[in-house]
C-alpha cells in the first residue's frame, strides 16, 4: 500500500484517506505525560488529524473508485455513532447478547473521555472507532464498527491503519484493545495485525448475555 504525503490546508479535523479494498474481518490514546488530560489530548488529536490528512490511501469498491475520508467526531454525531455501533454489532453478536451495545448517552459520555474517528464515504458514516488516551504511552482502541452493508470491504482494516498511524504520530508506543472471547474470528484477525493476547478481563456486569463470556486482552507495539 503506497503512501503518499502532500500538504493538506483545510480542517485540521479531516483526513482523507483511500486504499486498495481487500476483505478482512471487522470486529486511544496515550501521551508521553505521566497523566493524561482530555483538553490538551483533544488538541494533540486535531494536531495529528492535520498531520493524518496528508496521507492519502486508495479504497477500490467492486465497481469503482470511492473516496472515504476520516474524521473525528463531535457530540452532535452521537447519535449517528450510536446507530451505526449497534447496527453492526448486533449483527455480529445476537447469538450471544440480546440488548443494544451502547446508547447515545454512553457514546457523549466516551466523547468526554477519548475520541471518535468516523469513516465517510460521499457524505454518509460507514465506520467509526472510538479511541481513548491512557497513561504510560499507551492507546486504546474499541467499538470498531462498520456499517453492515459495507461490512467486508476493507473499512475495518482502512480504520485500523488510521488509528493506528495517527496514535503513534501522538507519541504511543502501545495499541490495547478487547475482544469478546466468543467472536472467535477477531483473534485471528487482529493477530495478522500484529496484536497478542495478553490477558483476559471480566465482560460488564451490567450487560445480561445469553451465555458466560469475558474479554480478552490483545496489545501490540506501535
Amino acid at each position: 500500500m503506497a503512501d503518499r504525503w502532500s500538504a493538506v490546508s483545510r480542517r485540521v479535523t479531516r483526513a482523507i484517506w483511500s486504499a486498495p479494498a481487500k476483505r478482512s474481518g471487522d470486529g486511544a490514546l496515550d501521551r508521553d505525560e505521566p497523566e493524561a488530560n482530555p483538553k490538551r489530548c483533544r488538541a494533540s488529536v486535531a494536531t495529528a488529524l492535520q498531520i493524518a490528512s496528508e496521507n492519502r490511501l486508495q479504497m477500490t469498491s467492486t465497481n469503482a473508485m470511492a473516496m472515504v475520508s476520516i474524521r473525528d467526531a463531535g457530540l452532535d454525531d452521537a447519535e449517528t455513532i450510536t446507530t451505526l455501533i449497534n447496527s453492526s454489532f448486533r449483527l455480529a453478536e445476537e447469538f450471544f447478547i440480546d440488548t443494544d451495545r451502547i446508547d447515545s448517552a454512553g457514546v457523549r459520555n466516551f466523547l468526554l473521555t477519548g475520541e471518535f474517528l468516523l469513516a465517510e464515504l460521499e457524505g454518509i458514516t460507514v465506520g467509526c472507532v472510538y479511541l481513548e488516551p491512557r497513561q504510560n504511552n499507551r492507546a486504546y482502541l474499541g467499538l470498531l464498527a462498520i456499517d453492515p452493508s459495507r461490512q467486508g470491504a476493507g473499512l475495518g482494516s482502512l480504520l485500523m491503519d488510521a488509528t493506528e498511524d495517527y496514535c503513534r504520530r501522538l507519541g504511543c508506543r502501545f495499541m490495547d484493545i478487547n475482544v469478546v472471547n466468543l467472536r472467535a474470528e477477531l483473534p485471528g484477525f487482529y493477530q495478522k495485525r500484529g496484536y497478542v493476547e495478553t490477558g483476559t478481563s471480566p465482560f460488564p456486569d451490567d450487560v445480561k448475555t445469553k451465555v458466560p463470556c469475558h474479554f480478552i486482552e490483545m496489545s501490540k507495539p506501535l
